[in-house]
């Protein structure tokens, strides 16, 4: 038998050695990445919680949030949840789930793994986030919510 007939599995070059090896580092490097992803709070301290939105930019009407009410609304693709506590009083913070980033629904509660944050503080009550939702800043101007 010739060596261009030979049906060796052995890969060329490689020892078995040297293949577990490589193949235990990429292994645990995978399994790093992996890990990365399920970390226990998305980064926030450092990003806007307007994602960016100017001053003045009308996040909802007043008139359609009604006292004692929260909202959950997107503007320009961020998410903010809303909580009007008194006539002339509405408190916002950033929709972003401080665990994952996933957005918060309008009971303060998230969806993905069952945080719970308070809608006058934005302090987490309960679940795997430990940050609490990052306040924004608003203003009443002509009967809208706008972002200070």
């Amino acid at each position: 038998m010739n060596a261009s007939d030979s049906t060796s599995t052995a890969a060329v070059g490689l020892s078995r050695r040297s293949f577990i090896s490589n193949g235990g580092v990429t292994a645990v490097a995978v399994g790093t990445l992996a890990l990365a992803g399920c970390s226990g709070s998305a980064s926030t301290e450092s990003s806007d919680p307007t994602g960016g939105l100017t001053p003045g930019t009308v996040i909802l009407p007043l008139s359609e949030l009604a006292v004692g009410t929260t909202a959950a609304v997107t503007v320009e693709r961020v998410g903010i949840l809303l909580n009007r506590t008194a006539e002339n009083t509405v408190l916002a913070f950033s929709a972003v789930c401080t665990h994952q980033g996933c957005l918060v629904e309008a009971s303060f509660r998230c969806p993905c793994h069952g945080s719970r944050f308070d809608a006058a503080t934005g302090e987490r009550l309960a679940g795997p986030a430990r940050l609490p939702l990052p306040a924004i800043e608003v203003e009443l101007v002509d009967g809208d919510i706008v972002i200070a």
